[in-house]
């Protein structure tokens, strides 16, 4: 009549008193426990000697002088990392039914199977025997109720949640029929499956028809627990080719277990752990410098229909720190911290190739592309430098053994050159000139210092509408293996292992446009100077030069022989957009002439490359900026 069924406690009354309020002092019971501690702290209440102290340091008994139920509720008050908790009154399993004799009816029960892998179902079955009530029967109504714990690591914690939450099962009349004469019975509870590992703990309880228990067990016997395995597979396939400040992937595929012992479904909760190594030379873990480690949740919902599996790219949230050669570790963990399934340090398909890249331009100042240029200088070619190899940390540990110095070009790994044109803003006002060929990387030649080789683009040539103004090379790496992979798992990506950044001052040149007029169309023999105007668009540098030369046409209108010409003046300092005049003596005889004007870049190179136009060709060690030019003076 009085059974529970309220979340706050009544009022007190003639059936209903409260017996007392007991507190303690959490951190004197911590204290008790001392190093034995593991975060998990069971008070005890009442007990006598054997119960948890008071905060006062007592201990104490209780006693049922009345039949009933006597019902607990524990409350917590919370702190900054704790919060409050006050337990139901109706938690049936903070009840205990008080009768005047010994019950009757007793109650037994096991799991099927014992062990289970996630996923799989399991029951519990009740076993009920004896005549139940004081009058030794029991009557319709009576039912078991069969409840199953959310999976835990350890032992039984009834505030974790139910898998299973009163799963009711009515006794037939033929089963209280045959109670009644002391025959046994049992009762199955449903199918219930767990999606994480662990303990699952049940606990059956019949009850009569009015809602008294009428027996039960404790939480968390043996026989009551069902042990949920966890299992999976997980692999990975490498980035192939990376690059020295390149954002380090890897790409991780988790599956579902189906062969062997060790079968069984991913659990819910469960994470993969991703390491990635800087190689020393030998295919052991603890020989490699670990760069970086990074947990990612598993997102079981993405497994689809089970067994199942995905894949994702696992981005880590640091860069490569220098050339050379790493490997990557995956484990797959599940929630209770064991590895479920691990790779294996130094697999092929674990290892990524990672280089350094610099680029220089080959020529700082080039002309337009005017036709009515007699000579200019519009081609050009840049050079890439591969590092292969850069010690870092204590990789030089193992000894100067060439198997420690270990870099290479991945397999389907190429280069675009481009040219630029700086806008008038910053750089998304840039426009890009031309693209270069798409060309294959080469292999990595001799493993000795400095290790790294030069490689030489494809000779550009600026087109004829080229304007004045500063261009610069840009480079992009990408590689087709990775492209291949990354669209395999549903992201659209060409492969980029490394882009140059805009705007790089060695990368730059200046391509400039110089005209000329006359002052005046036409002069006597008796002035004694003429002037030239050179106008100059774009940027002369300091150091430049120009000469203006004065020359006869002839009758066909072409030039004919150079009567005067000025001497060479170099810049000191930097000329843009702007017109410099220029005077000469005025020519002794009457007729027509033509001014010409030459112009110097600093370095007094120019003319065309004299190496061969092919992409590709390797350059010296010794190569610098200008080489490869025939001088002109």
């Amino acid at each position: 009549k009085y059974l529970p069924s309220t979340k706050e406690p009544p009022a007190q009354d003639e059936h209903h008193k409260l017996l007392g309020t007991y507190t303690y002092d959490l951190q004197q019971l911590i204290q008790r426990e001392g190093k034995g501690f593991n975060g998990r702290l069971d008070i005890l209440v009442g007990g006598g000697d054997a119960g948890s102290p008071l905060a006062d340091g007592s201990n104490f008994t209780i006693t049922a002088d009345e039949t009933g139920y006597y019902v607990f509720i524990a409350k917590y008050a919370g702190c900054d990392r704790v919060k409050a908790f006050t337990s139901d009154y109706d938690n049936r399993f903070e009840a205990t039914f008080v009768s005047k004799e010994t019950p009757k009816l007793t109650l037994s029960s096991s799991t099927k199977p014992g062990t289970v892998k996630v996923g799989e179902e399991m029951r519990d079955t009740a076993t009920i025997s004896g005549t139940g009530n004081s009058d030794g029967v029991v009557n319709k109504g009576a039912y078991v109720l069969f409840d199953a714990y959310n999976p835990v690591p350890g032992e039984a914690d009834p505030s974790v949640g139910k898998l299973l939450d009163s799963d009711r099962h009515e006794l037939t009349a033929e089963q209280i029929d045959d109670l009644n004469n002391g025959k046994q019975i049992t009762v199955t509870s449903n199918p219930v499956n767990a999606t994480t590992s662990g303990n699952v703990y049940w606990q059956a309880a019949i009850y009569a028809a009015d809602g008294t228990l009428l027996a039960t067990h404790e939480l968390g016997i043996e026989d009551e627990t069902t042990v949920v395995k966890g299992g999976g597979d997980i692999s990975s396939i490498s980035q192939k080719q990376g690059a020295v400040g390149g954002q380090m992937w890897d790409i991780i595929t988790v599956s579902d277990d189906t062969d062997g012992d060790d079968a069984g479904n991913i659990p819910d909760g469960s994470t993969v752990q991703v390491s990635v190594y800087k190689h020393e030379g030998q295919n052991q873990e603890t020989k490699g410098q670990l760069v970086e480690t990074k947990t990612f949740p598993v997102d079981t919902s993405k497994l689809g229909e089970r067994p199942g599996s995905y894949s994702f790219q696992a981005l880590m949230d640091g860069t490569y720190p220098a050339a050379g050669t790493y490997y990557w570790v995956e484990r797959l963990i599940g929630p209770d911290g064991g590895v479920i399934a691990e790779g294996k340090y130094g697999d092929d398909t674990e290892r990524t190739y990672v280089q350094e890249y610099d680029t220089d331009a080959a020529k700082a100042w080039l002309s337009t592309n005017d036709a009515e240029y007699a000579d200019k200088t519009v081609n050009t070619f840049d050079v890439l430098t591969q590092k292969y190899y850069t010690q870092w940390g204590e990789d030089d540990q193992t000894g100067s053994s060439t198997s420690v110095y270990f870099g290479a070009t991945a397999k389907g790994t190429q280069a675009q050159f481009s040219i630029w044109r700086e806008g008038d803003g910053n750089a998304d006002t840039d426009v890009k000139v031309l693209d270069g060929q798409t060309m294959d990387l080469p292999k990595i030649g001799d493993r000795k210092e400095p290790y790294s080789q030069k490689l030489k683009s494809e000779t550009f040539t600026l087109p004829e509408d080229t304007v004045a103004g500063t261009h610069y090379y840009m480079l992009r790496v990408t590689n087709t293996q990775d492209a291949a992979n990354l669209q395999a798992i549903g992201i659209q990506s060409d492969g980029l292992v490394w882009e140059s950044p805009k705007r790089v001052e060695r990368e730059s040149f200046e391509v400039v446009r110089v005209t000329s007029t006359a002052a005046e169309p036409i002069v006597t023999t008796d002035m004694p100077h003429v002037q030239e105007t050179l106008h100059v668009d774009g940027t002369l540098g300091k150091g430049s030069a120009y000469q203006v030369e004065t020359w006869t046409v002839g009758d066909d209108g072409n030039t004919a022989e150079k009567v005067c010409e000025t001497d060479r003046v170099t810049l000191d300092h930097d000329v843009t957009d702007t017109d410099i005049a220029v005077t000469l003596d005025t020519p002794a005889d009457p007729g027509t002439y033509q001014f010409r004007f030459k112009v110097w870049s600093p370095d007094n190179l120019g003319g065309d490359p004299d190496v061969t136009a092919d992409a590709g060709t390797m350059m010296p060690d010794d190569w610098k900026q200008g080489d490869d030019y025939a001088q002109k003076v």
